[in-house]
């Protein structure tokens, strides 16, 4: 995996990288440290998922998210279904999800790494351009 992220970073401008910080830790360690690459860790339960949900909604509805077409992403994104806390926090359930989500969930966890960079240095083009 650390070989296929370093090669996709040499024809592509990664800023950051986001992880499921629950099985990715290790290979997160060895491509910050050894590789210099931003890592961005994303719990999978409500509190790292919700703002990445909400915004991924915002910019859905704004017509700001295109990904070509991609078969993988719109099917799952048929499949996921979302759950709510009490509080109002969202986050894709894959226990009620009807087949994978990953490509979705992906996502999400790519818009958390965004929110994540936004904050510390100021908007992000993908706020004025959308994701592509």
């Amino acid at each position: 995996m650390r070989q296929t992220v370093k090669d996709f970073a040499a024809t592509h401008r990664i800023q950051k990288i986001g992880f499921d910080r629950w099985n990715a830790t290790q290979l997160a360690v060895d491509l910050e440290l050894e590789e210099g690459m931003a890592v961005h860790p994303v719990g999978m339960g409500y509190k790292d998922m919700s703002p990445a949900c909400k915004e991924f909604e915002r910019l859905i509805l704004g017509g700001l998210v295109r990904h070509g077409g991609d078969p993988v992403l719109t099917w799952c994104m048929d499949n996921i279904v979302v759950t709510a806390d009490p509080a109002g926090n969202i986050k894709p359930d894959k226990s009620k999800a009807t087949e994978r989500i990953d490509a979705a969930v992906a996502t999400i966890v790519a818009i958390s790494a965004m929110i994540n960079d936004r904050d510390e240095n100021g908007p992000s083009v993908y706020e004025e351009r959308g994701l592509v």
